[in-house]
């Protein structure tokens, strides 16, 4: 099992309660990267939900995990991280096994108000490093060019874009990467 981590994605703010970077009221609590509860189904299902819906993602495959991350993701040998800030969980990334040494990075989601503060980031080294603590070899994922932010987390982390196997993703994933490791 993977310890919970404290992540300082940013750095604190500059006055108690205003940040110093996006100048909100809200302070920047530091954020701890923990691994699957039950208590937290919810919150994979609410975070994914919303950007699923917002860019009109959602398809079945999707309905499929929400609603039973245990028994489809956790029970197969995966794991699900999520980002808590204090008791608030925040953002969420899935390591879903498949065939052939091969870890799927799925279910990244971060929450709008803690967005830009390097907890994608966080939660994809989580998955790689779940995925090499059990000698994959190679983490895959699917997406959408229309997600640059995204994309462009990806490829800063060693992702390549290559075709998609037959079978693999979602009819509204233009984009399939892998990352060797």
């Amino acid at each position: 099992p993977h310890d919970a981590k404290t992540v300082h994605a940013r750095p604190r703010a500059a006055r108690p309660g205003v940040c110093r970077q996006c100048g909100r009221m809200t302070p920047h609590d530091p954020i701890t990267l923990v691994t699957f509860r039950d208590e937290f189904v919810a919150d994979f299902d609410r975070l994914n939900r919303e950007w699923l819906v917002q860019g009109n993602f959602l398809e079945p495959a999707d309905e499929a995990y929400l609603a039973a991350p245990r028994a489809l993701i956790i029970d197969v040998g995966g794991e699900i991280f999520f980002a808590l800030r204090g008791s608030d969980v925040v953002g969420t990334a899935a390591a879903i096994p498949h065939a052939g040494n091969v870890i799927e990075l799925a279910k990244l989601a971060v929450a709008p108000d803690a967005r830009g503060r390097g907890l994608g980031r966080a939660l994809t080294d989580a998955v790689i490093a779940f995925a090499r603590s059990r000698h994959a070899a190679r983490v895959v994922l699917t997406s959408n060019t229309r997600l640059t932010a995204a994309v462009s987390l990806y490829r800063s982390l060693g992702f390549e874009a290559r075709e998609c196997p037959p079978g693999f993703g979602y009819e509204t994933a233009d984009l399939y990467m892998e990352l060797a490791l």
